[in-house]
C-alpha cells in the first residue's frame, strides 16, 4: 500500500521511533513561521475543517502496523497545524481503543488550546507539545507571524488551561517547546520573562529547539549550543523546576565527543553498496540507535548520504 498521509517511522530523540501522521493534503496552518520547513505559507487557514478522511489517515496505520514493528509514538505533525483538522479527535479516540500500547503525540502551535473543543479532541492524546517562541508582542509576530486574531494573551492563557485540564489525567504529558531564532527570542531579558510564563503554565518539561533544516525564511540561523546553554541556565536560575532540554541534532563532528572514525566508514561503505533502516545499522554496528543517530546527523550535514522514504520506511542512502 502507498501511503499518503503516513510518514516514517523517523528516529526521534526525544519521541523514539515515530511514525509521523499528517492531517493535510499541502501545508494548512494559521501561522507563517519564519523557521518552517514546508516553506511560506500561498494562504493562511484559520477556521477548522475537514481535509483528510479520517477513514483514509487510520486505514494507512493500520496497514502499516499490520506488517512493521510497532514505533513507540504516533506522531501528529506534518505539513499543517493538526487542531485545524475536525477529524482530529475521531483520529485520536481510535488509535487510542485500538493501540493502547503506543504513545499518541501531537505537536502544536498552541494557537487553538483555548478552544473546549480542542481540548476534548486532544484528551485522548499522551503527549501534547504546544509551541511558544515568543512571550513579548514583538517576538511573537517577528518569528511566528499568525493570522490576525490569535493575539499572545490568548495563547498563553489556552495553554495554560489545556495543560491544567489535561495533565490531571494519568500519564499525559505537557511539554513546552521554544524554537530559538537568533537576534530575535535569544536575549537574557526575553528569557527572563519566558521562565514567568513557563511557571504561569505549568508543564512537565521545555524543549528548546533551534534551526537544523532549511527554513522558510533565510535569514534565520541556528543558535549555538553555548547560547542554548545559556538560556537553559537563565530559566533554571529563575526558578523553572522543571526539567528543560535542549533539542540539537549534531551537525559537526566537534560536537560529539567520541566521533570514532571506523563506524563513519562502516556506515558509508554498507550504504554504499544498498539502502539501509537504522535498524539495519544498529544490528550491524553492535551499537545503540542513540549511539548511531549523530553519526547519520553528521553524515547527513556533510552531504555524504541522504534519508529517505520507502515502502513506509526511512532509509539512508548514498547521495549523489
Amino acid at each position: 500500500m502507498a501511503y499518503k498521509h503516513i510518514y516514517g517511522p523517523v528516529p526521534s530523540r526525544r519521541l523514539g521511533i515515530s511514525l509521523g501522521v499528517d492531517l493535510f493534503e499541502g501545508k494548512t496552518c494559521n501561522f507563517n513561521c519564519v523557521y518552517c520547513e514546508c516553506g511560506r505559507n500561498s494562504r493562511y487557514v484559520w477556521e477548522r475543517g475537514h481535509f483528510v478522511p479520517a477513514e483514509d489517515i487510520l486505514e494507512e496505520i493500520e496497514d502499516f502496523l499490520s506488517h512493521h514493528p510497532a514505533p513507540n509514538s504516533i506522531t501528529f505533525s506534518g505539513s499543517g497545524e493538526p487542531t485545524l483538522s475536525l477529524d482530529l479527535g475521531t483520529i485520536l479516540r481510535e488509535l487510542a481503543h485500538r493501540y493502547p500500547h503506543i504513545r499518541l503525540t501531537v505537536l502544536t502551535n498552541g494557537s487553538l488550546l483555548w478552544d473546549r473543543e480542542v481540548q476534548e479532541d486532544l484528551l485522548c492524546a499522551h503527549l501534547v507539545i504546544p509551541s511558544l517562541d515568543g512571550v513579548t508582542e514583538e517576538a511573537y509576530r517577528a518569528i511566528d507571524r499568525p493570522y490576525k486574531g490569535f493575539s499572545l494573551h490568548k495563547i498563553i492563557d489556552g495553554i495554560a488551561e489545556f495543560s491544567s485540564r489535561f495533565r490531571h489525567n494519568e500519564g499525559r504529558e505537557v511539554w513546552l517547546e521554544v524554537f530559538i531564532v537568533p537576534g530575535v527570542n535569544d536575549s537574557d531579558d526575553h528569557t527572563h520573562q519566558l521562565a514567568h510564563v513557563i511557571q504561569e503554565i505549568g508543564c512537565d518539561r521545555v524543549q528548546l529547539n533551534t534551526l537544523d533544516r532549511p527554513p522558510a525564511e533565510t535569514w534565520v540561523t541556528s543558535a549555538s549550543q553555548e547560547r542554548l546553554v545559556h538560556i537553559r541556565d537563565i530559566l533554571l536560575g529563575d526558578g523553572v523546576n522543571i526539567p528543560v532540554d535542549i533539542v540539537k541534532r549534531y551537525s559537526v563532528r566537534s560536537e560529539l565527543v567520541r566521533y570514532h572514525e571506523d563506524v563513519e566508514s562502516a556506515i558509508l561503505e554498507v550504504i554504499h553498496r544498498r539502502p539501509m533502516r537504522l535498524h539495519d545499522l544498529v544490528l550491524m554496528l553492535g551499537l545503540s540507535e542513540e549511539e548511531v543517530i549523530p553519526y547519520l546527523d553528521i553524515l547527513q550535514r556533510e552531504g555524504k548520504i541522504q534519508a529517505s522514504i520507502q515502502e513506509g520506511e526511512i532509509f539512508y542512502t548514498q547521495r549523489g
